[in-house]
């Protein structure tokens, strides 16, 4: 264990020397002065003197506004250009951090496009309403209601055996059928039993 000094109120508290390696944690003493350090910058609310000499002394050493070098400029579309070649030649094998291509094929097919564009369409179609509860917004999930996810993915790999599952899902269009969408609430698809395949 050891002694830090809370960054908002000056408070002396315990910390994990492991906590203090993760980036944002052993900073604060509570989460009450963990919330004021990021609710002042999420809401827009006008902090005290007090707090924002805190926090500019919380910042001092790092170049920030107008003693950062590149303050005010722009980078040229030469520039930006040059930095779109170089991210997209460190993409999939080429990569640092790839891992051989360890990404099942469901987690491919649940964030390719065409399954972010079912779900925006069924939750348009129902108004962003939960079809069990009729809460309107929040934390919603589009379901396979008449047929499973699971079982329309097995009729995909039936009907395209030479193909890999994702290629397969991408051709079967019972797939992408919104008759078989509803939306709901993330609560009602917990308590409901009709959790995502996984």
């Amino acid at each position: 264990m050891i002694i830090k000094i809370c960054r908002i109120c000056g408070k002396e508290f315990k910390k994990y020397n492991s906590d203090s390696k993760i980036k944002g944690r052993g900073q604060f003493c509570s989460v009450k002065c963990r919330g004021v350090a990021q609710g002042y910058y999420r809401t827009g609310k006008k902090a005290s003197t007090e707090t924002r000499l805190k926090f500019s002394l919380m910042r001092k050493g790092k170049r920030l506004g107008k003693d950062n070098t590149f303050f005010g400029k722009k980078h040229t579309i030469e520039t930006r250009k040059k930095i779109s070649d170089m991210a997209k030649k460190r993409t999939g094998a080429l990569n640092p951090a790839w891992n051989g291509g360890i990404t099942s094929e469901l987690q491919k097919i649940r964030h390719c496009e065409k399954y972010e564009f079912w779900t925006k369409s069924v939750y348009k179609r129902d108004n962003f309403t939960c079809k069990f509860c009729g809460k309107r917004g929040g934390w919603l999930e589009a379901h396979h209601s008449k047929k499973s996810f699971k079982l329309l993915l097995e009729e995909a790999k039936y009907c395209f055996p030479i193909l890999s599952l994702f290629d397969a899902a991408q051709q079967y269009d019972p797939v992408w059928d919104l008759d078989n969408g509803i939306t709901l609430c993330k609560k009602c698809h917990n308590t409901k039993g009709l959790h995502h395949v996984k």
